[in-house]
């Protein structure tokens, strides 16, 4: 079956006659599905309201505004000016980047261990820029005996002669 085709009612339901492990994964999915029928009421009758934008309009809006971009830019420290751009992109990666880093020095300055949230932060972060490879070099005795941690990421598609 292709991905992106659609089933009729019938079809559907000739899936189900089948044994769940002849299916793929698409077709178990849609086995799953319980359509509407002609005249059935709304499962969802309390729903978003006719005319209430979504969540995602409301990002789309702020992303796309090049004033509320550019106030966002502003209130950057001084000496991040010309690295963040003026995109959308640029700054939600400076503003998540931002977030880690300082929960992070939050908790190696009070000897706290880093908290479950911003560990899959600082993974999510990792795996949109540079895959699953990082490494981290610590000077002296132990992780938090300084106050500078060096991270040094390794890009994947790079290879090199230790690996």
């Amino acid at each position: 079956m292709e991905n992106n085709r659609k089933y009729t009612v019938e079809e559907i339901e000739e899936l189900k006659k089948k044994d769940v492990s002849e299916l793929t994964p698409q077709e178990r999915r849609l086995v799953n599905l319980r359509p509407m029928r002609k005249g059935e009421r709304s499962r969802n009758p309390k729903g978003r309201p006719v005319g209430i934008p979504s969540w995602s309009h409301y990002f789309k809006k702020f992303l796309n505004d090049e004033d509320f971009l550019n106030t966002v830019v502003s209130a950057l420290p001084r000496n991040w000016e010309g690295i963040v751009e003026k995109t959308p992109a640029s700054v939600i990666a400076a503003g998540l980047i931002a977030v880690a880093t300082r929960e992070v020095s939050k908790k190696v300055a009070g000897d706290e261990p880093i908290d479950e949230k911003t560990l899959r932060l600082i993974d999510r972060i990792k795996d949109i820029g540079y895959g699953d490879k990082i490494t981290h070099e610590v000077e002296n005795n132990g992780f938090f005996d300084h106050d500078q941690i060096i991270f040094q990421v390794i890009d994947p598609k790079k290879k090199t002669d230790e690996e």
